[in-house]
């Protein structure tokens, strides 16, 4: 973030796929903008300015759209018209060709030269003359006409800044990739040759390709050159955290004697200790009945001879254990009758009903195999008893579920 600051912390590009969608969509908003800005007549357009370089690099980006799109449509036409009735049933079935491939990462690659450009700008006096802050500041209209608010408008500097990080990533290592090959070219051209490690070692290095880029364009500017889209960015989003967490939420809940409004919901304590039996309900239902699969009565309470006994009271725990994946069950202070982990397994060849239920009927010769819609299923109820059992913790605790106990299935 700051030039002269060297990050104590490596750079984590892991997202979540909800995240990964959520930050995709804010740069092809902007990008969509700008291409369709673009194409309105300059009276117009709104007041950013391109670069020279941006105008280049997006005329580029044009022509390699225009040219795969005409390309696309040519080899569909070609397609649908030698192939004629034959190919009506494998519609849908058709796999990208590798010249298909070989367009569309052209088309890639013109994308995110024009990213790269949209990101080195110099602001100088007027920061509103950049493409990329004026698709940021157009984000932030709402469908209504106003404006988001700094909790839901911050979200969209961070998928600004995180994606525009990893493109960097990506610019060096296609720079790369492309300095090696023309330098295999040249060596080819005068009859001479070059292992890829050599012209590895010939060509800059990825450490080198970032560093430039992140201190011409990617940092808080040092004073010694103008600030860039990211500077603003990154300024712009402090100033909208310094709103988001120091702004008191809007009240949204509401008591009236013992009944609680939220928003457009409306329901009584009485009603939440309903649903809370019947959580409940459902826990041991699915717990007896799916995974431990012994007998209830009608009443929802089990012979205690068909499950293995559990003396809660001498139940310990170490809190000092860091290893991954541990819990109390792996101490050995604790005493169990049975092996949780082979429980269930062993009555498969005791107890008739579950064998019937997991294993397929085979021959004598043949070796028992699992039925896999069985055991697919007993893992939804798995996942079901997770999903009751964590509502369960957060409704009735304080604070969040403890993770690691509560989504552990010994």
């Amino acid at each position: 973030k700051e030039a002269d600051k060297e990050t104590q912390m490596p750079f984590d590009s892991w997202m979540d796929i909800t995240t990964v969608r959520s930050y995709t969509h804010v740069w092809r908003q902007i990008l969509c903008y700008i291409v369709r800005a673009e194409e309105e007549e300059p009276i117009h357009r709104p007041a950013y300015k391109l670069t020279p370089r941006q105008e280049i690099s997006i005329q580029i980006l044009r022509e390699s759209i225009r040219e795969f799109q005409a390309w696309k449509h040519a080899e569909d036409a070609e397609r649908d018209g030698s192939n004629g009735e034959e190919e009506e049933d494998k519609e849908g079935e058709w796999e990208e060709s590798d010249e298909e491939i070989k367009r569309m990462k052209k088309v890639q690659r013109d994308v995110l030269r024009f990213c790269i450009d949209l990101l080195d700008h110099p602001l100088q006096d007027r920061e509103y003359e950049s493409a990329m802050i004026s698709g940021l500041a157009v984000l932030g209209l709402r469908d209504d006409e106003g404006w988001l608010d700094a909790e839901d408008y911050t979200p969209k500097y961070s998928a600004a800044i995180k994606l525009a990080q990893l493109m960097v990533v990506q610019e060096a290592y296609e720079r790369k990739e492309e300095a090696m090959e023309l330098l295999q070219e040249r060596y080819s051209t005068q009859q001479q040759g070059i292992s890829q490690d050599e012209s590895r070692r010939e060509t800059s290095s990825y450490y080198h390709l970032i560093s430039r880029m992140v201190k011409k364009f990617m940092t808080m500017s040092p004073g010694d050159r103008d600030p860039t889209p990211m500077q603003w960015i990154f300024r712009a989003r402090s100033y909208g955290f310094k709103i988001r967490y120091t702004t008191t939420a809007e009240g949204c809940i509401q008591w009236v004697g013992d009944t609680i409004l939220y928003q457009q919901i409306r329901f009584d304590m009485a009603e939440v200790k309903t649903m809370m039996r019947g959580l409940v309900d459902e826990a041991r239902a699915v717990l007896y009945k799916e995974l431990m699969m012994v007998d209830v009565d009608s009443q929802g309470q089990v012979d205690a001879t068909q499950v293995p006994g559990i003396d809660w009271d001498m139940m310990v725990d170490n809190p000092s254990e860091n290893r991954v994946g541990w819990s109390f069950l792996d101490d050995e202070r604790n005493r169990f009758e049975v092996d949780g982990k082979w429980w269930l397994y062993e009555r498969m060849f005791t107890e008739q009903r579950v064998r019937e239920r997991f294993i397929n009927e085979t021959s004598e010769d043949e070796r028992p195999t699992i039925r896999k819609d069985i055991a697919d299923q007993y893992q939804r109820s798995i996942d079901r008893f997770r999903e009751v059992l964590l509502l369960l913790f957060h409704l009735s605790g304080a604070k969040e579920a403890p993770g690691t106990y509560s989504l552990r299935m010994d």
